[in-house]
């Protein structure tokens, strides 16, 4: 399979990325908002279709691509279980599902972390 070492360049108007192999061989892809989302989301789906089948990894240690003050929201989900979704700022709207059998376990944790955990001091204006 053909390698290629590519970098990402941000235009300086914010409106559109250039995907271009970093030897410079070859001519810039430039891509909007849309295309870039659409990408993302093609990738992923091939990314899951590779994944398919193998045990999901540890995430212990691993370096995790937070999001945080977004939009979110909980829906129930059939069985019992819960959809839980959030806007990512890196790859936009994701999601997951949690079945009912571990959603206890949620809960607890959150119940156990606002009790013992102080709210933050209120900053004066």
């Amino acid at each position: 399979m053909p390698h290629a070492d590519i970098g990402v360049r941000i235009a300086d108007d914010g409106q559109t990325v250039a995907i271009q192999p970093v030897d410079e061989t070859s001519h810039p892809i430039d891509l909007t908002l849309d295309q870039i989302t659409s990408l993302i989301t093609h990738l992923g789906e091939a990314r899951r279709q590779m994944v398919q089948g193998q045990p999901s990894p540890s995430l212990t240690g691993a370096t995790i691509s937070t999001a945080a003050n977004t939009s979110w929201y909980i829906q129930s989900y059939p069985n019992g279980g819960a959809l839980f979704a959030f806007y990512h700022p890196s790859f936009g709207p994701v999601g997951f599902v949690l079945p009912r059998d571990q959603l206890s376990g949620v809960v607890q944790f959150l119940s156990e972390h606002l009790a013992t955990t102080p709210p933050p001091a209120e900053t004066a204006h």
